[in-house]
């Protein structure tokens, strides 16, 4: 049985490179991401600093209106990072290699528990550690 576990161990290692691949790909895009949310915040923030020299109404119209698009363009891609995050854990849970690894770990707890009974009937005043011992 142990030779088997280590053949299920090995089959999900040769999936490795490719969660890592798009793993890479995901934290670029997130840095990406971030990075941009940043340089608008810095943006909207240098713009919402009231200007030292006299302006006109219309520059200050214009100006406003530029932080306004500057918000909105944050609040998209605030909205895109938390997407991708959200896209992350979604594939990840979701991927076969854990499906598998679910799976394989309820087989083996049910064992365990069934071994837990069984050693009861043998040894009825044994302290069999459980999983609230731990």
């Amino acid at each position: 049985e142990i030779e088997h576990l280590k053949e299920q161990v090995e089959v999900l290692k040769l999936s490795e490179s490719e969660k890592g691949d798009k793993l890479k790909r995901w934290e670029d895009e997130s840095s990406l991401l971030k990075a941009k949310h940043r340089e608008l915040e810095m943006q909207i923030e240098k713009l919402s600093k009231p200007s030292t020299t006299p302006s006109s109404a219309a520059e200050d119209s214009d100006k406003a209106s530029y932080v306004l698009n500057l918000r909105k363009e944050l609040n998209e891609t605030k909205a895109k990072l938390d997407e991708v995050s959200r896209d992350n854990t979604g594939r990840l849970n979701e991927s076969k290699q854990f499906l598998q690894l679910k799976k394989l770990l309820a087989q083996k707890n049910d064992q365990v528990k069934k071994l837990r009974d069984e050693l009861k009937v043998f040894k009825p005043d044994a302290d069999i550690p459980t999983v609230d011992d731990d």
